[in-house]
């Protein structure tokens, strides 16, 4: 088991394990768990215009103009409707690169959060590695919370020196502290999404565990 601060994981490793705690994989989590079919990962906010069915769109912590919803589990959560049923397509800042970019390299790809930390905990073993997604190329320290809580809660056996202190770093503190005192809270705060921030802090919220398979984001 090993935590990677990169979203280029290494190829040693079957599992990989996709984190953007706030807020990719927190929304993908809240999607399935609300009734999603499918999340469809995108690389560019161009091809959102060509999807047929609901989409999803954020750059750097703003919606698109072209998307029916913001990379916002919140939102989803007051428009269950829209989603329930359908394969929605989706492109944010480092979240779906990151799970693209991971697919390229493990043979089996999840989508962890809080929102699900135990549910997918469960499903790895020490032939995972967890892939921080990160915030604009640097570390995020919700992601790297994230990370260590669900190695901690996990079968597999810290590989590394860092995995180890991430895994300590999430028994010491609280997940809501960590989450607001990040750079991304902070972005995200100035666009008014602070209840994404608080609610992207719960814990085993849902118990849907995110498989990407054959282009597609479905319920494990």
């Amino acid at each position: 088991m090993r935590v990677l601060a990169t979203m280029d994981p290494d190829e040693g490793y079957p599992v990989g394990v996709v984190v953007d705690a706030l807020r990719a994989s927190s929304t993908i989590v809240t999607a399935l768990a609300l009734g999603a079919e499918a999340i469809v990962p995108l690389t560019s906010p161009r091809e959102l215009r060509d999807a047929d069915g609901p989409t999803i769109g954020e750059r750097h912590g703003k919606k698109l103009d072209i998307a029916d919803y913001g990379n916002s589990p919140t939102e989803l959560l007051r428009n269950p409707e829209g989603i329930e049923g359908e394969t929605v397509y989706m492109v944010t800042t480092n979240g779906t690169e990151a799970i693209l970019r991971t697919a390229e390299a493990c043979e089996r790809v999840l989508v962890g959060a809080l929102l699900n930390a135990s549910a997918v905990a469960a499903e790895l073993d020490r032939d995972t590695c967890i892939v921080e997604a990160g915030h604009r190329g640097r570390m995020a320290i919700e992601d790297a919370f994230t990370a260590g809580y669900i190695a901690r809660l996990s079968r597999g056996e810290p590989a590394d020196r860092r995995t180890r202190t991430l895994i300590e770093l999430s028994k010491t503190f609280r997940p809501l502290d960590v989450f607001r005192s990040s750079r991304t809270s902070h972005v995200l705060e100035l666009h008014g999404k602070d209840r994404d921030v608080d609610f992207c802090a719960r814990v085993d919220e849902f118990d849907v565990v995110p498989v990407f398979e054959d282009g597609m984001v479905v319920p494990g």
